[in-house]
């Protein structure tokens, strides 16, 4: 009849354990020094041809439904995002080096009606263009 296997004692005391334990500590903490990157934009810094001129424009829009916490007592929210940006970049020569300029405007327009179960009821309609104190 065979005896059943017993675990083996381990061959590492428990100095021995504790040092590996920070040495894997240490390894998982330092590995991300490591690691490779890329430059979201990665033409960013490249040279571009003195007296050049650069227009852009952008648009986007964006809509859905809102949802608040029920304690806030805010229903049927949703939103409206509208979103412009306009750039220009013009290079040059500055003190024998190439140089930019970068003008960029960013503008948005969110607009969004909800309604308010609190006493009482009645719905809210916002506009981002519109001051607060402009309704008054």
């Amino acid at each position: 009849m065979k005896t059943p296997l017993q675990p083996r004692p381990s061959a590492l005391d428990g100095t021995e354990t504790a040092c590996r334990r920070v040495a894997l500590v240490l390894a998982v903490l330092l590995l991300p020094r490591l690691g490779q990157a890329q430059d979201i934009e990665p033409r960013r810094w490249s040279h571009l041809p003195i007296g050049a001129n650069f227009a852009g424009a952008a648009y986007a829009y964006s809509y859905g439904d809102i949802s608040l916490d029920p304690v806030l007592k805010i229903q049927n929210g949703q939103f409206d995002l509208q979103t412009m940006a306009v750039k220009y970049i013009r290079s040059f020569d500055l003190l024998g080096k190439s140089a930019r300029v970068d003008l960029t405007r960013p503008m948005n327009s969110a607009t969004g009606p909800a309604c308010s179960t609190a006493c009482p009821p009645r719905c809210i309609v916002t506009d981002s263009r519109t001051p607060p104190c402009a309704s008054r």
